[in-house]
This record gives C-alpha cells, structure tokens and sequence, in this order.
C-alpha cells in the first residue's frame, strides 16, 4: 500500500480499537483479544509506513542534489525489525549520512548497480542512543502497567443512572422447627433492607500536541490505551482498599463484616490461606473460595516456603517443572494491587 493507504488504515484500525474498548456487549477477555490483534495490525502498518516515508526522504535528498535514479525501482522490505531498503550486496548507507555518500547511493541507482541502503536512526553526539535501542514501531518507548485487573474476576453490569439500588439480606430472627399437627408454625422474620449506591467516576486527561500526533501516527491509539490502563490501575486498588470516603469506593478490604484471619504463631502462610478458606466454609457465608488474590511478593514467599529437608513446598524450580497456579485447587491470582503479606480468599462470584 502507498503512505495515504497506509495512514487511512492505522486511522481504521485505531478507531476500530477504541470502538472494541467502549464496547458494551463483549467481555474483558473479548476486548483483549481484539485490541491485540487490532494493535498488532497497527504496528505492521506502521512499520510500512516507517519505511515508505523514510524510502521518501532518500529520493527527496537525491533529488535535492540533481542525481537521477534513472527510474530504477526499490524494493522495501523488513528484516528482523530493522526497515531497509534492500537491492544487494555493494553499498550501505544510514539516513543521516555525508552528501557525498547520499551522491554515491544514487549514483549507483541511475547506473543500476547492486546496493543496500539501511534506513536506520544515528545518535547525537553524547545521547546514549542508538539505532538498536529506538523501537521501530511506534518511535517512543513506553512504560508498562500492572496486568491483571481485579475487576474482571468480578461479576459486572452496566447502568446508565448515577445511582444504584438493591436489596441486602441481613440476619434472619426465628428458624424452622417440627411442629405437631394444628400447632402454630414456628415464623422466621427475613431481614432485609434497601442499599442505595452511587456510581462514582474515575478520570483522567493529558495533553497532546498536533506536532506529536503528526509524527506519530499511532500515538492516538497509543494514549488512549495508556489512559485506559491508568485508569485501571487506580480502578483495581480501589476496589481492593478504597476506604469509601469522599469519592472512593469501598473496597474488599474496607467491607463491613468481612471475615479476618491472623496467622498464629507457629503457623506458616500456607496454614493462615487453609485456615482463611475454612473460615469462608464453616462461617455465614457457607460457600467454598474461588480466589486467592496475592501480592507478587507474597507468593514468591509462598513458593520459596521449604520443609525440614529443604525442599520447596510449592513447587521445585527445576527447568521444565510445571509452574503452580493454585493453591488446594483454588486459583491464585497476583496483583501489585493487593498489599504485600496479605492474602483475599473470597469467592467474589457469590460475594456479589
């Protein structure tokens, strides 16, 4: 495809990304899925585009110094992650070269002699930079966020009314008991009461220059992931320890009458998790645990726990040893979210 082509098809498919994000009928693993392989589009795309442009800028600079290619055609091709401009063998040149090696590039063209010219990026003088160091897909490096959010091992559904409202059983007053014939039925009174929810907002915006989107063609749907992931990260701390004032949820962690367990003395971690998980069994709540949210630290405490022989409980790091991602059968999910040295056992299915 020809640079317009290109550009058009990066618009398309960055639109085409946000419309999966805002997306309401596909779940999180969904929308993953799709962004992915729309981002994966874009990177190709721009890759093209790169090489197009900077194909461009070699026949401009020619053209600048009156040499003729003699309509000799190039070949554009991308090896390894380095975009080149490949004939053959015999002359190699980087964008930012000497005139007389740009006058020597083409004079080899208008003869059509065997060439290869690299299109690569040198450093400045004392900029610590180099071609290798400089991703070729986006032109900028960017940082990373914590991967798993917590919302997507909860149940969710969407509102479009700023508050919401459901009904919460509390405790019951009376039970049921045998009853001989024409004798009053014992009565159970169903405690219950009507909660009311405000919906809150997380935000954010940040700036962005036309000469930066200009540049850049995917930097667009590049900041809008970033703010997307941003948002995430402060969603997943929320809903784990938002102390529910102010603006802030209440999370897991700041939930009345949920249940604590301390480690005894003499207990190891993995004994505080078995004791947490029977305490979810045997307690009002009657129900077995689908989750283990830890810190990464914590499980890495976890699986390096060892016995009197000093071997690892959890697992044997040894090369080709299958890596645990559950403890007594119930998943373990880590999180930088979850504050180091604690563990959540829920069943956040039943739990809301």
């Amino acid at each position: 495809m020809n640079p317009n082509d290109l550009r058009a098809a990066i618009r398309a498919a960055s639109d085409e990304a946000q419309a999966v994000v805002e997306s309401k009928s596909l779940s999180a693993a969904e929308k993953k899925s799709k962004v992915d392989e729309l981002e994966a589009r874009v990177k190709d795309y721009s890759a093209q585009l790169s090489v197009a442009e900077q194909a461009a800028a070699l026949t401009a600079a020619g053209a600048a110094n009156d040499i003729r290619t003699g309509g000799l055609d190039v070949d554009l091709s991308v090896f390894g992650g380095t975009k080149s401009i490949v004939r053959s063998g015999a002359l190699q040149l980087a964008i930012g070269a000497s005139p007389a090696e740009m006058k020597g590039l083409f004079e080899a063209a208008r003869r059509k002699m065997p060439f290869k010219a690299e299109i690569g990026l040198k450093a400045n003088s004392g900029d610590g930079l180099s071609a290798s160091s400089i991703p070729t897909d986006a032109g900028f490096v960017q940082l990373q966020h914590e991967p798993q959010r917590i919302l997507s091992l909860i149940p969710t559904t969407s509102t479009s009314s700023p508050v919401l409202e459901y009904v919460q059983q509390q405790a019951n007053t009376g039970s049921a008991g045998m009853v001989a014939e024409g004798t009053a039925k014992p009565e159970i009174v169903v405690g219950a009461e009507r909660v009311e929810v405000r919906v809150r907002k997380i935000a954010a915006t940040a700036k962005v220059t036309n000469e930066t989107l200009s540049d850049y063609p995917t930097f667009a749907s590049w900041l809008t992931r970033e703010l997307s992931h941003s948002l995430i990260d402060v969603e997943s701390a929320q809903l784990l320890s938002g102390d529910g004032t102010g603006e802030n949820l209440t999370g897991i962690l700041a939930t009345s009458g949920i249940l604590t367990h301390a480690v005894a003395t003499g207990d190891s971690l993995l004994d505080g998790i078995e004791a947490a998980s029977t305490a979810l069994r045997v307690g009002a709540a009657f129900t077995e645990p689908d989750s283990i949210l830890l810190h990464p630290t914590t499980w890495s405490l976890l699986r390096t726990q060892k016995d009197s022989q000093n071997r690892y409980l959890v697992e044997q790091p040894v090369q080709g040893a299958p890596q645990p991602t559950s403890l007594w059968n119930i998943p373990v999910v880590t999180s930088t979210a979850v504050p180091v040295g604690e563990a959540v056992v829920a069943n956040l299915q039943v739990a809301t």
